[in-house]
């Protein structure tokens, strides 16, 4: 079963979707990791886990503003 947890600056997963994310996109399209772990912080940022049944398959970063996502 799909399980999506938010993450926090000290989350265990957090190490997994660094690893992920670096992976995953060219470094021309990367946002700095410094810049989204500080983002973490800000109510309008989320740095989201993706688990099934438990088990680290994936991440979504998302802001919000407005109605937008």
């Amino acid at each position: 079963m799909l399980e999506l947890r938010g993450m926090s600056p000290s989350d265990p997963l957090l190490s997994d979707a660094d690893a992920l994310y670096m992976s995953a996109f060219p470094e021309i399209e990367r946002i700095p990791l410094d810049s989204i772990h500080k983002g973490m912080t800000l109510s309008d940022v989320d740095y989201t886990a993706i688990l099934d049944d438990g088990r680290f398959v994936g991440l979504a970063y998302t802001m919000t503003t407005g109605s937008l996502i």
